[in-house]
């Protein structure tokens, strides 16, 4: 009895080890193409996987943005993905979604100036730098338009 005990207890602290000893796996965000890693992945690893972009252009300093079909877009700054943005999918598509899912995180609201209608209404961001996400919002109706995910 007291083998069967000790083996179950040795076996559970090497288990329990081994798991220990993963590398981390942080999650993608959805919609990230599942061959690529922000931060790391150039973009010639981009074109690679996405095919050439429908549209790219340059943004401050060395940066640019390549935009893909489904308006999926990556921001490259130095050769290197730093930035995704993509339409909201699902439940993301109101503010309430991410003011639920961020009830516990520090958020902060910034109005987008340029974004200005001609109405005089505003587009805002909500930012959590918790999780480098970024939505961009109409403050009048809550509906999210934009989802960005940072380095």
């Amino acid at each position: 009895m007291y083998k069967i005990i000790l083996f179950f207890l040795i076996f559970s602290i090497f288990g329990c080890g081994i798991k220990a000893n993963r590398p981390f796996n942080k999650s993608k965000p959805p919609g990230f193409p599942v061959n690529l890693e922000m931060g790391t992945s150039t973009i010639e690893e981009i074109k690679n996987e996405m095919g050439e972009p429908d549209l790219s252009y340059d943004v401050k300093g060395e940066a640019s943005v390549v935009n893909y079909n489904d308006n999926l877009s990556f921001k490259i700054d130095k050769g290197v993905a730093k930035a995704f943005f993509r339409d909201p999918i699902k439940d993301e598509l109101t503010l309430q979604y991410w003011l639920q899912k961020w009830k516990d995180k520090k958020t902060k609201k910034e109005t987008i100036p340029e974004s200005q209608n001609a109405h005089g209404q505003l587009d805002y961001q909500l930012i959590c730098e918790d999780e480098n996400t970024t939505i961009i919002y109409n403050n009048e109706n809550g509906v999210v338009k934009r989802v960005m995910y940072y380095e």
